[in-house]
């Protein structure tokens, strides 16, 4: 497994637990049914494939958003109640009130855990030789819901998110032509646009970082959360894209620098989960 290229898998969970939602109010029922649309199914078979150090998020968007910025007035999505906590559903219809308690928790024991993990899965990286490469890791419904900002419904098959400078435009013009080879119809930065980086990081440290957003009408039957007959196809695809970034971006290297101290709080939270891998697992500790 090459630890220079780390997969950010922010949404591919349905799991709501009961610390915040217990599964006998009515929050948790709404919510539950809202996932059809919101889960990004599979993106956590899609693209973990053993090329990459996985970061997954254990829990549903719908809990916690690990992709929105951890304030509020940071997060333009939060106009709309859809910050790191969500206070509404896709079709913009029900309203939930969050607590600033409810919040902190969400926050303490979900946000923070899922960052500092890919802060350290970052950490790895630049202490190796060569490029460090984030892939953001994403699908995306084939039809506009009611949330989102671009409403235009002729969707690409691909959309490639870049950021101004932690995304070369290298990166994005071969991504775009690995993906059009294969038949794939690419967008840049639609329908959505940007890419994750850790705050540490973010517009300071050259880490390199892209977004792959794939249609879901591209491998779920219409209308369900199955896989359809073409899921295994573009499920090598991706693997092949990720192995092209690699020979593109990644130079062989050499581990020579500690991850973090041995007595890093993290190593014994029981809620850090990355494919069921510990924090310990990516420092070999």
């Amino acid at each position: 497994m090459n630890c220079n290229l780390i997969l950010n898998i922010p949404h591919a969970s349905d799991y709501i637990p009961e610390d915040c939602f217990p599964k006998d109010s009515e929050e948790f029922r709404i919510l539950k049914e809202d996932q059809i649309n919101m889960v990004d199914w599979y993106t956590d078979e899609l693209f973990n494939n053993g090329i990459g150090v996985p970061v997954i998020a254990p829990v549903s968007r719908m809990v916690c958003d690990t992709e929105r910025f951890r304030n509020d007035e940071d997060e333009p999505m939060s106009r709309i109640g859809m910050g790191v906590c969500y206070e509404t559903t896709s079709d913009l219809k029900h309203r939930f009130h969050i607590s600033k308690e409810h919040r902190e928790h969400v926050i303490r024991n979900y946000y923070d855990v899922h960052h500092r993990a890919l802060e350290l899965a970052v950490a790895r990286a630049i202490a190796s030789r060569g490029h460090e490469v984030i892939m953001d890791c994403h699908s995306f419904s084939p039809v506009p819901l009611p949330y989102e900002q671009d409403q235009n419904t002729n969707r690409p098959d691909i959309c490639i998110g870049r950021d101004f400078l932690h995304t070369p435009g290298q990166i994005d013009e071969w991504s775009r032509d690995f993906f059009r080879r294969r038949g794939y119809k690419v967008s840049i930065n639609r329908p959505y646009s940007g890419t994750i980086m850790p705050m540490k990081y973010y517009h300071k440290v050259k880490v390199l970082s892209l977004m792959v957003e794939v249609n879901r009408g591209l491998y779920l039957k219409e209308g369900t959360n199955e896989k359809n007959e073409y899921f295994p196809t573009l499920q090598k695809h991706l693997k092949e894209f990720q192995e092209y970034v690699l020979r593109k971006f990644v130079e062989p290297r050499l581990l020579h620098l500690g991850l973090a101290k041995a007595d890093d709080p993290l190593f014994d939270h029981p809620l850090f989960i990355s494919t069921m891998r510990r924090v310990s697992d990516f420092t070999g500790k």
